[in-house]
């Protein structure tokens, strides 16, 4: 949202993720909230989700591999099990307070931070999004579209405004809210007491 603008619909299926009361809630969820229209596949339907089946196919495997960590198709065996013993190990020695041998400080050090993880993933839907897709039409010189330019170009073509939000809104609408019942103008959480 920051950085693409407020989405029109957020699609997606119809788990218990994606329709939680944190979602789809009336008053707080955030896409209640922001006014964006949440429609659901059909359940046992992959192929009405197929254009993001398709990213959650190629765009995880890519940032994976990056990794020595990685456990997925095509990863040597013994590496992996290597890895992954050393790993193990290393995450109990943490648990017990214990100091990590140098094999255990290795296997820590190939284990991406969360910060690195999340530059990988936002680098990674840069690359997905600027690179031509057979599946979108094709341009004047003869190559497909990216995602980013037929979005870029649609919204052209159909003149539409995007709605941009402000850093207070964008911070204040992934903060956490609950309902509360009101009780004689006051409302109790977390074993306090509120004045309405």
């Amino acid at each position: 949202i920051r950085n693409h603008g407020k989405p029109f619909l957020y699609y997606s299926d119809n788990g218990s993720g994606e329709t939680a009361d944190i979602l789809d809630k009336e008053v707080v969820g955030i896409l209640p909230r922001l006014g964006i229209n949440h429609p659901t596949g059909i359940a046992g339907n992959p192929q009405g989700r197929g254009i993001i089946e398709r990213l959650n196919r190629t765009l995880p495997m890519r940032i994976a591999r990056k990794y020595r960590t990685y456990f997925g198709k095509g990863a040597d065996r013994e590496t992996l099990r290597k890895t992954n013993r050393d790993l193990r190990s290393a995450f109990s020695a943490l648990q017990q307070g214990k100091r990590l041998n140098a094999r255990q400080q290795s296997a820590m050090r190939d284990l991406p931070s969360w910060a690195e993880l999340i530059d990988a993933i936002r680098d990674g839907v840069e690359w997905y999004n600027n690179r031509p897709h057979d599946e979108l039409p094709i341009k004047p010189n003869g190559k497909h579209y990216s995602p980013a330019e037929f979005r870029k170009k649609r919204l052209a073509e159909e003149d539409t405004e995007i709605e941009w939000l402000s850093d207070v809104e964008l911070r204040d609408m992934f903060r956490p809210m609950v309902e509360r019942p009101v009780r004689r103008c006051e409302i109790r959480w977390l074993n306090n007491i509120y004045y309405a």
